[in-house]
């Protein structure tokens, strides 16, 4: 590839600019094998404290991930960056594990309920789906409206999402 062709910008339009950060933060623990401490949010809101070995970063969908091993949960884990805070880079360095990526990243979570809905959208709502979900989803109906149907998650994130 010649030079400039793939431009990843971590800088936010709006909104975290504290990722920018963590996600040095998480590079230079890698070059260097050397752990991470954070507090951790996860899907449930549970807040814990971890202590993870490094071992790449991952960019699904528009989101960013950590894949680790986690020290307390004795396994790998991905943890998404926003739900990560108070990352320090220890001084404890680790020796690397046999570690294969191509098992850890899965279409969605076994423990949730997936539906399908459908919307009737307009206006701005339908570049943000068309960036989610593709522009070969649409139906247009009349002019400024379009029907769509996607997946969603059956939970308290999913109707987040919807509103």
């Amino acid at each position: 590839l010649r030079a400039g062709r793939l431009v990843i910008d971590m800088t936010p339009w709006l909104g975290n600019s504290g990722c920018i950060e963590t996600f040095q933060t998480i590079q230079q623990a890698m070059e260097q094998s050397r752990l991470l401490q954070f507090a951790y949010t996860d899907r449930q809101r549970q807040k814990s404290r971890r202590t993870v070995e490094p071992y790449r970063l991952l960019l699904k969908g528009m989101r960013w991930y950590l894949d680790g091993y986690s020290l307390e949960r004795q396994d790998f884990r991905l943890f998404k960056l926003s739900r990560m805070q108070e990352v320090i880079l220890s001084d404890t360095g680790f020796v690397v594990r046999n570690y294969h990526p191509e098992d850890k990243v899965h279409p969605n979570f076994q423990d949730e309920t997936i539906v399908m809905v459908t919307v009737r959208v307009k206006g701005n709502a339908v570049e943000r789906l068309e960036e989610l979900f593709g522009a070969n989803i649409f139906t247009e109906e009349n002019g400024a409206w379009h029907t769509v149907q996607i997946s969603l998650t059956d939970d308290a994130r999913g109707y987040r999402f919807l509103l």
